[in-house]
């Protein structure tokens, strides 16, 4: 009952479109129009919202076609009897001919269609996980087949998978490729990585000329010359003979290593100011590397007044003070001639004597410390310096009796 109401309905609507086209066939060959009310009610030839066919809205003379625009389709319907409206329709398969494309079966939409096996959204023939010798996978036919395999041991190099070899495919390589060997036997190891055990070591450094090698010394160093040369051969650290890195004096170049305190014009930054008997002129180089100081000079200094801590004492002073010390000046005391057996005796601000660091016990020779009738000992020399005793530098050594000693001062 129900289908026979759906087929009157779909007659009549056919029924109104053939009345419409044959008013306005009617209206364009008698050159009279249509009078309101001839072609009042809405009339939608595709039924309604239909976005998989192209139709017509008619109404009060007016057509409305359903219309696409690249994938959008612009589908028009009947509101009410009296009322038309519009919406815009994405379709998803395209536009074409004024309606959209349905869907159809087909491989890689993701939908197990009839004639297919599987659907995994693509048509792409997938391959095995790598390592696995066998699976199914879905070709790009929607069929199940036997996947493509790679793992370590099928003698096909997958460097993808970071197969360095694999069995007896070596991808070209042979020892030789490899730092340190010059030939053997390489293999492929069970990780498909390369086994280098049958290799022959490049032997450079055991003192034997192998082939390839033009001298062997013993080591792989490349030593340098002895100084003082300035030119030599050397065997380098890949056994082969070279000019050898050459440091003599007169190079321009300086080598503290080997004592020189200058090189030609090289004078390492120093100029006359830096030695403590000289303030001003020009040092050179000697011809032996040591600096020359034959034109520096000691600027004449004017008279300084005599004043409590200008390391003099006086007695008295400019200021008429009685110093009994000035700074590093002691007149000669020590702790001992305090009452103490060791200790420092030091200069106050004054310009007296300073006890506070004279000791009662006994002074000890080698325990690092100067104390009563020790002129050092091992490394503490107090304020003494080699230029105190006339040298130009160097540095003081202590006996093992903690006398001064000057060997090293120049």
């Amino acid at each position: 009952m129900d289908k026979m109401k759906v087929n009157l309905a779909f007659n009549i609507v056919v029924l109104e479109v053939i009345l419409a086209m044959f008013l306005l066939s009617s209206c364009s060959s008698s050159g009279k129009a249509l009078e309101p009310g001839d072609l009042d009610e809405c009339i939608d030839s595709d039924g309604g919202i239909n976005e998989f066919e192209a139709g017509t809205v008619f109404l009060k003379l007016r057509e409305f076609k359903d219309e696409c625009f690249e994938d959008t389709l612009t589908e028009y319907y009947c509101i009410s009897k009296s009322e038309s409206g519009e919406i815009q329709i994405d379709c998803k398969n395209g536009c074409e001919r004024d309606h959209c494309i349905e869907a159809i079966d087909e491989c890689g939409n993701g939908i197990l269609d009839i004639g297919e096996e599987c659907d995994d959204s693509n048509t792409i023939t997938e391959i095995c996980e790598y390592g696995k010798d066998f699976c199914i996978v879905c070709n790009s036919e929607c069929v199940q087949v036997e996947g493509e395999t790679s793992y370590c041991g099928d003698s096909e190099l997958d460097m993808i998978n970071n197969e360095e070899c694999d069995g007896p495919n070596l991808n070209g390589f042979e020892c030789f490729h490899f730092d340190g060997f010059t030939g053997g036997v390489l293999s492929c190891g069970a990780d498909c990585s390369f086994d280098t055990n049958l290799c022959v070591e490049n032997k450079c450094g055991n003192n034997v000329i192998n082939l390839g090698e033009n001298c062997d010394d013993g080591n792989t160093i490349t030593e340098i010359c002895e100084y003082g040369k300035d030119f030599c051969i050397v065997c380098n650290s890949e056994c082969v003979q070279v000019e050898g890195e050459t440091s003599y004096c007169g190079d321009s170049e300086l080598d503290m290593i080997n004592n020189e305190e200058c090189d030609g014009p090289n004078l390492n930054g120093f100029d006359c100011s830096y030695f403590p008997n000289f303030d001003d002129g020009v040092i050179s180089c000697n011809v032996d590397c040591t600096f020359n100081t034959d034109e520096c000079y000691v600027e004449d200094q004017p008279e300084e007044e005599q004043k409590c801590g200008d390391n003099i004492r006086q007695i008295p002073n400019d200021y008429d003070l009685m110093e009994q010390c000035d700074g590093t000046d002691l007149n000669g005391k020590t702790c001992s001639d305090f009452s103490f057996v060791s200790g420092k005796l030091m200069c106050d601000s004054s310009c007296g004597y300073d006890t506070s660091e004279c000791e009662l016990k006994t002074s000890e020779c080698g325990n690092g410390i100067i104390e009563s009738g020790e002129q050092c000992d091992t490394n503490d020399f107090g304020e003494l310096v080699c230029q105190m005793f006339g040298y130009a530098s160097g540095q003081l050594i202590c006996s093992k009796t903690c006398d001064l000693g000057f060997l090293n001062c120049e």
